[in-house]
């Protein structure tokens, strides 16, 4: 075995990492959480070589405000100042082109849209169906105007979603308010304009509400061509064929670490592989994997990393549960997963396995392919412009990122723990088995724990 680790450490992909040091990744879509959730995870960011993070609105409460979210902003830079955070609104009834207005002013870079009930923290999120985003026509035109950016969370909600997840005690007074012209959020109501629309949503399942929303996303893109929209966490071959296919340069896609390992049968019985939107297929996994390699700079690294409590991930009792109105009664395991320590890490593992497995060839897995997915095109694609001055340390400079190779070709666990005891060079490598905060009221366990993966340090 000693021979074959001694080959695989030359491979030309490790020889191009290892031979020049990285710049720093930015990661487009990070849960950073609130409170002591992000007292843990905020500090973790470095590990994966990220200085700069793209940050997702679904607080409980959802941050719908300039000042709600300049003020979680303060929080996480106490906790990390040498961090660049790119902030967020949550696409809510309660926007107005004014908040949009304030918004670019002070330096809010997208705002976010959740269907409502498709995952955590969406309770508050877009209602009405296939159309429901036909109320905010003034905030899109606004965006386009000042050029904050859309990111879709691209699922509809699954069709035996549509009889609860409207009674949730969080959304509730905000149902209220909303706007006389949105639709009607029953399925047996004013609808039958579009009876055979209607039938189409009756067969949503996690499994196709990715390619159940597609048709929204082209409609948007048609009706707002200058408004630039991120499909978040692609993960169906539909969804990048779409992108690359049929959208114009204004739109794009992030794609995370776990989806280039996953495929539905990694989460069926699995909660630690379990996030939304779920892992699809073998071949799903491959189109994200060449949509790296191959797909012209569209897409881009958004790891979506999520951490939940242990006790969250296993269903138990939780802060989202009135938001969630406890599902029926029904507790269900929380979606997410975490990587946000190995982001870069994974990426690296993920590419290697691909070029192993003949997904992607070694040649095209190029210098400028890894910086462009890992920060370039993200950047290029949000900062068209480049980066404007005074952008608080958004530039960051001299910083770089070594990345050292796991001592075995695959990313697989240690053959026995004193391998990996006795052996001090490969602590880096090893994933932890959980990470918890010093009093232990919070445990995570990270995605591919106790397994192998690359190592990185900054210089």
């Amino acid at each position: 075995m000693a021979d074959l680790d001694m080959d695989s450490t030359t491979t030309p992909f490790r020889q191009m990492i290892t031979s020049t040091p990285l710049p720093p990744t930015w990661d487009f879509h990070v849960h950073l959480r609130d409170g002591a959730m992000s007292h843990l995870v905020v500090p973790t960011i470095r590990k994966g070589g990220v200085n700069t993070v793209y940050v997702m609105p679904n607080l409980s409460p959802p941050l719908i405000t300039v000042e709600a979210v300049l003020s979680y902003k303060t929080r996480l830079q106490a906790i990390d100042p040498s961090i660049k955070y790119l902030m967020t609104l949550y696409l809510h009834p309660s926007l107005t082109p004014q908040i949009i207005r304030d918004a670019k002013i002070h330096g809010i870079v997208g705002v976010k849209w959740y269907p409502a009930g498709v995952t955590t923290g969406s309770e508050m999120g877009v209602k009405g169906g296939r159309r429901g985003y036909e109320m905010f026509h003034e905030i899109f035109k606004e965006m386009e105007e000042v050029g904050l950016v859309l990111n879709l969370h691209g699922e509809c909600p699954s069709s035996h979603h549509h009889h609860h997840h409207h009674h949730s005690s969080a959304g509730g007074k905000e149902d209220e308010d909303d706007p006389p012209q949105s639709k009607p959020r029953r399925k047996d109501a004013g609808d039958d304009d579009i009876p055979k629309e209607d039938e189409e949503e009756e067969k949503i399942t996690i499994l196709n509400a990715e390619s159940s929303f597609l048709p929204t996303l082209l409609e948007v893109h048609s009706r707002y061509p200058r408004l630039r929209i991120v499909l978040e966490h692609c993960t169906t071959a539909s969804a990048v064929q779409t992108i690359l296919e049929e959208c114009g340069p204004n739109v794009c896609g992030t794609i995370t670490p776990h989806h280039l390992f996953l495929t539905v049968d990694d989460w069926a019985g699995d909660v630690w592989n379990y996030c939304k939107p779920v892992a699809k297929t073998p071949r799903d996994r491959n189109a994200l994997l060449n949509a790296i390699v191959n797909g012209r700079g569209r897409f881009f690294l958004g790891s979506d990393s999520a951490p939940h409590d242990v006790l969250m991930k296993l269903g138990g009792i939780n802060s989202m549960d009135d938001a969630r109105g406890g599902m029926n009664g029904k507790k269900k395991a929380a979606a997410g997963i975490f990587t946000q320590p190995f982001v870069t890490q994974l990426v690296l593992s993920a590419l290697e396995e691909g070029i192993q497995r003949g997904v992607i060839s070694e040649k095209d897995v190029t210098r400028d392919v890894l910086e462009g997915f890992l920060r370039g095109w993200g950047r290029g694609f949000y900062f068209p412009d480049g980066i404007k001055g005074g952008g608080g340390g958004i530039d960051e400079g001299d910083e770089r990122i070594v990345l050292i190779p796991p001592p075995s070709s695959n990313i697989s666990p240690p053959t026995s723990t004193g391998e990996a005891e006795g052996d001090g060079r490969d602590d880096g490598h090893i994933i932890p088995e959980t990470i918890t905060n010093q009093d232990s009221t919070i445990t995570i366990i990270p995605f591919k724990a106790g397994e192998r993966t690359w190592s990185l340090r900054w210089i």
